[in-house]
């Protein structure tokens, strides 16, 4: 894509790490074009906080940027506590747990950490992130905006930092 005065301007394509396409997204109308289809091995759940029908329509929250680069920001706001460094990274499962608001907005923003016996929660501050990264297409119930939490199943790496499948 292109920028005009350090903004995004145009259409931009977003990819994944296999150069598929992900999505197409134009920032001149803040319009999603295209978002491949998400398949039942992804790592991302969504649940809205409304109850719904299964004839109601239904859309997820969408971060632009793609399901897996568009996430960076908030995988690099994780530090391994102190006390558990030593731990088995094999043992361990992260979850990023982030609450959209019918606005569009981040509202909460939480890591858990979790194996077979232990579980921590690890509250991070939104207001860490740059304005662009707390900016979501909000998820909707039959046309209507609705608050939503979006989980992503990741797992800890060989230098203690978390990463997505």
């Amino acid at each position: 894509g292109n920028y005009t005065d350090d903004k995004r301007t145009g259409v931009w394509h977003f990819f994944d790490a296999d150069g598929q396409v992900m999505e197409h997204f134009n920032y001149d109308t803040n319009t999603l074009l295209y978002e491949a289809p998400e398949d039942t091995t992804s790592n991302i759940r969504y649940v809205l906080d409304d109850k719904f029908k299964p004839t109601d329509r239904v859309t997820k929250p969408i971060k632009t940027g793609g399901r897996y680069f568009a996430y960076i920001p908030y995988l690099k706001q994780f530090k391994l506590p102190a006390d558990m460094e030593n731990i088995s990274h094999e043992q361990y499962v992260a979850v990023l747990e982030l609450l959209i608001t019918p606005l569009g907005r981040l509202a909460d923003f939480k890591i858990h950490l979790k194996s077979a016996v232990y579980e921590r929660v690890m509250n991070i501050n939104p207001n860490l992130l740059a304005d662009a990264d707390k900016t979501f297409i909000p998820a909707s119930l039959n046309g209507e905006p609705v608050s939503c939490r979006i989980f992503i199943q990741c797992y800890l790496n060989d230098f203690d930092e978390i990463d997505m499948k």
